[in-house]
């Protein structure tokens, strides 16, 4: 809301204060609420609600007092000031009774702001990832066809489930996009690795994600370019000859970012790579489009790309035979999946290039494949939390009705009508909620924006943001929270007596002390629930970052590049790669030094034919420099590593890890055995056997995979990696300066250590296991607060029946004994019941537990040892004014 917003609805606030105020201090009032909101603005959305907030209770206040004390020379008369006045005096009330309870209020405003706030957040969450239709027209309609390749499903060391989709050759695409008749229209589009390109002239030379498609790919989603147009179709390779041409369409965040939102971007030429490229147009804010097969192997961004190009644009070969394109396609009217895949299996199967079969499947359910699970398994973690902040409210409201009995009946024998004193008391429950909504507010828009930064990479995550349709019906549960709150006193006051009332304003009633030690039983029940979930992810996630990944991540830091195709090849691509390890080893303070197509983690990259006694295999494989497996730390098993001796020219060498060797020469040695690869075609000599290496989760097992030498098979991308005495951060830069100088229009891809590679494959691990805890932590410290409410309340309800058992000789140290080992009897029940509920639903967590069992015994007696104790605490701290209770004014007040 800007300032002229601000005064507007402040100067409608102004109107519950008498006009005659108004005209003389309306004014003033509205310049120092105006300061004040703008000396709150740079504080964020939170100082902005602070200032509302005391503004509205400053001029509730006021109109208070001016209309309890009439202004002089008028003369006061019933109803004076209407309904408007009326309430300003029971909101004045409100807050000062209020104030007078502040262990109540404040318990009961984090209650419900807690509530709130995290239900929200959660279902924003839940909602724009796996409820939300796709942002495309008509998005039932769009399917994703895969094929099979049985050869690659369920090798050792991979889940299996990873490779029962396999993308299309561009060719297989072709042929599906010209013969089937169930799609309207379909679309290819790069997929796998993230493709990378060079953008030199603007600035300093940057690294952009590109991506390549087909100019069907934004019609068939019935999206619009933001300005000018989307590739035409006689501009991809296919129709235009054997290149593409020339073009690119740019992401509106490169478009503002590199191009200063210029209009004139589209129009101009950039260079990408050595290649020149017209800018045609810039694509709608926030547009992406998820690489599925990207982010099931882990990539950060698998949606996002700066810039298009379309297929065969020069430097972006179309190969016929390369498994790389995602391909989607829109159902006709009427059309089924059932028929489109009885299509597709026609033409995959009669393709020279297929080895399985087809697949059709939704878009959207392939969007969501994998993410229902573990966020509905948080989403249940927030409905617990849910209920347990619904037990405190109820706790409270159950204890408040008792402790107002008397204030009442007092009022009603003093001759106060039952519709005024249930509206005062509605008031105060109004007044509550709406505080505690504000907080909501507050709980809500942080709570998202910090599961959007903590969150892995998640398909949809950037369209996430607050639902206001959830906020919306959360505060409307708050606010009838609130009639509640109110209606339960407000009952009494229409049925309670005027002098058995006063008799009986301090006797507790023992069916709502049974009711409210029921309810914090089950908090603590669903406390221990939530702690026990914690625990084990907890434990697991430790578990699983204690697995040696089969290298030595300490003090090893790297930084990628990528050579462009336009400048290197297979003759000057080994010469870079040299001399910039002479560069690196000279860097004071870094040891050994190597290089790798693609390093173990995130662990990108592809395999390679292998033949081995006429069978052929498709193990991964890997170009790396002299003294790779030293620098990593890798233990030499058999024969030797790859080192200078395997430079150009010299005979092929290949070491392969213990998994290849162990599966293709079962029981004997493989060193200086003969082998042949789809590329080179000379045959190549085994010289060495390493330690299996984990490749992409720490959790999978080894997959067969052979190390061949950059020098004599170079690869477009390059990840220098160092063991440095110094600190990483330092080295970074100084290796990233130490390659440019080799080459300066070369830009750093990723600069980092391998001790966070590592332990960013356990992300989606650690994200769960923090969420949980962080839900039990909210939970226990709304059951805490549930207990030393109720406890202070009873202990303030029985003060005439403490009092006249002390002054009959109880000591205060028995009568808290007591209370506490009441308070207890009902926490063993309610951890009893919390542990045994949680073993009954260990089975939805064990899909998540790795190196632990649901059933972990020690987990269980952990949660139980610390609800145990978190119950005496919260026992105790009320249960001590029992000390404070003088046994003289008691019989004096009898």
């Amino acid at each position: 809301m800007n300032e002229a917003g601000s005064s507007r609805a402040y100067r409608t606030l102004l109107r519950i204060l008498p006009p005659s105020f108004r005209r003389s201090h309306g004014r003033e009032m509205e310049e120092l609420f105006l300061e004040a909101l703008n000396a709150r603005r740079t504080r964020g959305f939170s100082g902005y609600f602070v200032a509302w907030g005391r503004g509205v209770v400053d001029v509730i206040l006021l109109a208070g007092r001016l209309r309890l004390r009439p202004q002089p020379g008028r003369r006061p008369r019933p109803g004076n000031g209407g309904l408007v006045g009326s309430f300003g005096q029971d909101l004045c009330f409100a807050v000062r009774t209020l104030r007078r309870r502040p262990l109540f209020a404040t318990v009961a405003v984090l209650t419900l702001g807690v509530a709130i706030g995290a239900s929200t957040a959660m279902f924003s969450v839940v909602d724009g990832v796996l409820l939300k239709a796709l942002p495309y027209q008509e998005p039932g309609r769009l399917v994703e066809v895969w094929q099979t390749v049985p050869e690659l499903q369920g090798q050792p060391g991979d889940d299996g489930a990873r490779w029962d989709r396999y993308r299309l050759t561009y060719t297989q695409y072709r042929d599906l996009s010209e013969t089937t008749a169930t799609f309207v229209g379909m679309a290819a589009y790069r997929a796998g690795t993230p493709d990378v390109t060079t953008l030199i002239g603007i600035g300093e030379p940057a690294e952009l994600r590109a991506g390549v498609a087909s100019a069907s790919l934004l019609p068939l989603l019935g999206v619009l370019p933001a300005r000018g147009r989307w590739f035409l179709p006689e501009e991809e390779a296919s129709r235009a000859g054997n290149d593409g041409a020339s073009v690119a369409v740019i992401s509106q965040e490169l478009w503002k970012t590199r191009f200063g939102g210029s209009e004139e971007a589209v129009g101009s030429t950039s260079t990408l790579d050595d290649n020149s490229f017209t800018i045609v147009g810039v694509l709608p804010s926030g547009f992406q489009i998820t690489w599925i097969s990207a982010s099931l192997a882990g990539e950060d961004t698998p949606g996002q790309r700066d810039i298009w190009l379309p297929i065969g644009a020069p430097g972006w070969i179309a190969h016929d035979q390369g498994y790389s394109w995602e391909v989607i396609g829109r159902l006709a009217p009427g059309a089924t999946l059932e028929r489109a895949l009885a299509e597709t299996e026609v033409v995959i199967s009669a393709h020279r290039h297929s080895f399985g079969s087809a697949r059709v499947l939704p878009r959207a359910s392939e969007e969501r494949r994998g993410l229902a699970s573990p966020l509905f398994l948080l989403f249940g973690a927030t409905a617990l939390l849910l209920l347990i902040a619904c037990g405190n409210i109820g706790t409270l409201a159950t204890a408040e009705m008792q402790g107002r009995r008397a204030e009442i009946a007092t009022r009603r024998a003093l001759g106060a009508k039952t519709g005024r004193i249930a509206r005062l008391l509605l008031t105060e429950s109004l007044l509550l909620a709406l505080l505690g909504s504000g907080l909501g507010v507050v709980v809500a828009f942080g709570g998202t924006k910090a599961m959007l930064i903590l969150a892995p990479p998640i398909p949809r995550l950037h369209e996430v943001g607050v639902d206001f349709r959830a906020l919306g019906f959360a505060i409307f549960l708050g606010l009838l929270t609130a009639l509640l709150f109110g209606a339960g006193p407000s009952f009494f006051a229409s049925r309670a007596q005027r002098a058995p009332s006063l008799m009986s304003s301090s006797r507790t009633s023992r069916v709502h002390g049974r009711l409210s030690r029921a309810v914090i039983g089950a908090e603590i029940a669903l406390t221990a629930m939530l702690l026990v979930a914690g625990g084990l992810l907890t434990q697991s996630l430790h578990r699983l970052l204690g697995i040696d990944p089969g290298f030595d991540s300490s003090g090893l830091v790297t930084v990628e590049f990528r050579l462009p195709a336009s400048r290197y090849d297979r003759e000057t691509s080994p010469f870079f790669f040299q001399e910039a390890l002479n560069q690196l080893q000279a860097i004071p303070g870094i040891g050994s030094v190597s290089g790798v197509s693609r390093l173990p983690f995130p662990g990108h990259t592809s395999g390679m034919n292998l033949q081995v006694d006429g069978e052929t295999h498709s193990p991964l494989f890997y170009q790396v420099g002299p003294e790779y497996f030293e620098t990593l730390g890798v233990p030499l098993l058999a024969g030797r590593t790859l080192d200078e001796r395997d430079g150009p020219g010299a005979p092929i060498s290949i070491v392969l890890n213990e998994s290849a060797a162990r599966r293709f020469w079962p029981g004997r040695s493989p060193v200086g055995a003969q082998v042949s690869l789809s590329y080179p075609r000379d045959p190549v000599t085994v010289v060495g056997i390493v330690r299996d290496m984990k490749r992409q989760v720490l959790s999978g097992g080894a997959e067969p995979a052979f190390f061949i030498s950059f020098a004599q098979l170079p690869d477009e991308t390059v990840s220098f990696v160092a063991r440095t005495q110094i600190d990483p951060l330092d080295a970074i830069p100084l290796m990233v300066q130490a390659v440019t100088e080799v080459d300066p229009d070369l830009a750093v891809r990723n600069g980092t250590t391998l001790s966070d590679l590592v332990e960013r494959s356990a992300a989606d691990e650690r994200y769960r296991s923090l969420l949980m805890n962080v839900f039990g932590l909210l939970a226990t410290l709304l059951a805490a607060a549930g207990v030393i409410g109720v406890t202070a309340r009873s202990v303030s309800h029985r003060t005439r029946e403490l009092g006249i058992r002390m002054a009959l000789g109880a000591r205060g140290s028995g009568l808290i004994s007591a209370t506490i080992h009441a308070n207890l009897r009902v926490a063993l029940a309610g951890i009893t019941i919390g542990l045994v509920g949680a073993f009954l639903a260990s089975g939805v967590l064990t899909p998540f537990l790795f190196g632990i069992e649901a059933s972990d015994l020690p987990t269980y007696a952990t949660v139980a040892l610390l609800m145990v104790s978190l119950s005496l605490s919260a026992s105790y701290i009320p249960a001590r004014r029992i000390t404070m209770v003088n046994p003289v004014d008691v019989l004096k007040a009898e």
